[in-house]
């Protein structure tokens, strides 16, 4: 692979984690204000809130594991 294109792609990566990393610490600090300044959560309904949000994940590992044992079986 050319110089040029490691450099470009070295570049992009970079830019991809600042930004990721920069909007994941907006949410968090627009969420935590909203949540317990105006809705008036406290950190029993925000854990709620955030292990609904994982089970798409848990369930993804789920298919994930079955489409691996299909053959086998």
């Amino acid at each position: 692979m050319p110089d040029y294109k490691k450099k470009q792609m070295y570049s992009y990566l970079i830019v991809l984690s600042i930004c990721s990393t920069a909007g994941l610490q907006c949410w968090l600090t627009l969420f935590d204000n909203f949540s317990v300044n105006i809705v008036g959560l406290d950190g029993h309904h925000i854990g709620a809130l955030q292990s609904v949000r994982e089970i798409p994940g848990f369930l993804a590992l789920l298919v994930t594991y079955v489409i691996l044992i299909i053959p086998l079986l």
